[in-house]
């Protein structure tokens, strides 16, 4: 996809503009967000002893349309906000590193933004908020969960729908 190509790149050229390397990952995301959430965990450690070494920030960037099963009775919030859950829970407690989950077009499924950059204080930032994090992955109830602690992205709608977002940034 092109257009998915550009948004890549464009990100990836941005960090770079900004002094930090920056690597497109290959190939479009489409597999179950769970997956791809380990995915993004991995380069969250890949990126990690990259900085480290480098002594600069790496970012990663992906693109693609994960897919999520959603429960009997869903709660509110889109492919980008579960993923982003998924991660904070994967990444919680680690320092250094920020993972960016979001939709192109502005609007992530039911939730009101497009999607959330966690850290490893997120999760325990939605649980400090009163929301038992878990249970929002089990209910795919990620936007009040994201949104209590403050990760959520909100732009309103963009103009464009080339796919979501995924940037993993780590610092030295």
């Amino acid at each position: 996809v092109a257009g998915l190509g550009a948004l890549s790149e464009n990100a990836a050229a941005a960090a770079r503009a900004a002094g930090a390397r920056a690597e497109v990952l290959s190939g479009a995301v489409t597999a179950d967000v769970a997956e791809v959430a380990a995915y993004l965990d991995d380069a969250c450690a890949r990126a990690k002893a990259a900085a480290t070494r480098e002594g600069r920030p790496v970012f990663l960037v992906a693109g693609g349309e994960p897919t999520v099963a959603l429960p009997p009775d869903p709660g509110r919030g889109g492919r980008a906000h579960q993923l982003a859950l998924l991660v904070a829970e994967r990444i919680r407690g680690r320092g250094g590193v920020a993972v960016l989950a979001a939709g192109s077009d502005g609007i992530d499924g039911t939730s009101r933004g497009a999607g959330a950059v966690v850290t490893g204080e997120t999760w325990e930032a939605i649980a400090a908020a009163g929301i038992d994090p878990a249970r929002a992955v089990a209910r795919a109830d990620a936007d009040p969960a994201l949104a209590a602690a403050e990760a959520q992205i909100v732009t309103g709608h963009t103009g464009v729908n080339y796919a979501d977002l995924m940037v993993v940034c780590a610092r030295p």
